[in-house]
């Protein structure tokens, strides 16, 4: 593995490869830590942990590649896409101060297999995007809003497969700890549900 105190940022890159670094340490709160505009990038096997931004964040298009990372304890969400293609899969994504994944404003991802638990602000929010949501584990999130999944303002897609089970709502008119859906339709089945709870 390589390491990098530095923030890796990718602009109109129409493909690449980010693989098997040790990413920590960085500050950009400005953007992501791993950012991606308007790129096309794999990026796979890395580390990004303890960073002051989000760990990758994709926007103005593009269709990136997220796998097989280790994505913690970061000051913000884990993963962040904002107009953009994205296959999030495989990853860990774990103990951030923000959302583990969002995806807001046309986004379109897939989100399959992931581990994603003990986020600060939930585990999965999505907001005017569509998403495919199959096959992660969804634990130990907490969150003012829905600690689950968050679908609002037209987010539409999939939710099936999923263990969602021991997450936290701080705010009961949020519908506890699993899935809320505000002015969404999302098709969902098959899910295994345990034992979410609003904590306020």
């Amino acid at each position: 593995e390589r390491s990098t105190a530095g923030a890796m940022n990718y602009n109109q890159a129409p493909a690449g490869l980010l693989e098997g670094f040790v990413i920590t340490g960085t500050s950009s709160l400005a953007g992501g830590t791993v950012k991606c505009r308007a790129s096309s990038i794999t990026i796979n096997d890395n580390t990004i942990s303890g960073n002051s931004g989000t760990g990758i964040k994709c926007d103005q298009g593009g269709n990136t590649a997220i796998t097989n990372n280790l994505i913690v304890d970061n000051l913000e969400p884990g993963v962040g896409c904002t107009s953009s293609s994205a296959t999030i899969s495989n990853n860990t994504i774990s103990g951030n101060s923000g959302v583990g994944i969002y995806c807001y404003s046309g986004t379109d991802a897939v989100i399959i297999n992931n581990l994603i638990a003990g986020n600060l602000d939930g585990g999965i929010r999505c907001d005017r995007s569509t998403a495919t949501i199959m096959e992660n584990t969804i634990t130990n999130n907490i969150s003012g809003q829905s600690a689950g999944i968050n679908c609002s303002r037209g987010s539409n897609g999939l939710i099936s497969g999923n263990l969602i089970a021991e997450n936290g709502s701080t705010y009961d008119n949020y519908g506890g700890g699993a899935i809320i859906t505000i002015n969404s339709y999302p098709l969902i089945f098959d899910n295994t549900i345990l034992n979410n709870e609003s904590i306020g």
